[in-house]
């Protein structure tokens, strides 16, 4: 259960990053991140399900490293670079 509840969280936090720099004026930015994300789950699906035999949590496991890289490098970008956030166009349905 906690890993599901660190997932959701990861993947929150990577969606806000992501989405904040996209609706930026630098969207090749956000596109390159998750361009990378993609590649580094699907390397990792394939390395965790078909040469170690984990299955599903392999697959899970995967989709966690690769969410974390991503926010990570979302980070630091936002952190180092003068990317413009325009946080006001995010919603929070509740």
């Amino acid at each position: 259960m906690g890993k599901q509840i660190l997932n959701v969280l990861i993947g929150f936090v990577d969606y806000i990053l992501v989405a904040s720099v996209g609706e930026s004026t630098i969207i090749g930015v956000s596109l390159m991140v998750s361009l990378l994300m993609n590649i580094i789950n699907i390397s990792l699906n394939a390395l965790f399900i078909f040469v170690f035999k984990l299955g599903v949590f392999g697959a899970g496991l995967a989709t966690l490293i690769a969410r974390i890289v991503a926010a990570i490098i979302m980070f630091v970008l936002i952190c180092t670079k003068d990317i413009p956030l325009k946080l006001s166009k995010l919603y929070i349905i509740g």
